[in-house]
């Protein structure tokens, strides 16, 4: 199970939510390692987003929340 507002950064009320589909979760975090590279002026990161992965960013965004 994998709670997280991440899935609604844009929205003004990020309440956490289950996370049940996970294709949406891994496609928003392309969406948003696409933004940052687009944005970013020096070298372009590349992260795989495997599971363990994407549950260590999970934790990262809440605490840092």
């Amino acid at each position: 199970m994998i709670f997280s507002y991440i899935l609604k950064l844009d929205a003004e009320d990020r309440l956490y939510e289950e996370i049940t589909d996970r294709k949406k979760l891994f496609k928003t975090l392309e969406d948003k390692l696409s933004d940052y590279n687009i944005s970013c002026s020096g070298a372009k990161m590349d992260l795989v987003f495997f599971d363990d992965a994407i549950s260590h960013i999970i934790r990262i965004s809440r605490i840092l929340r």
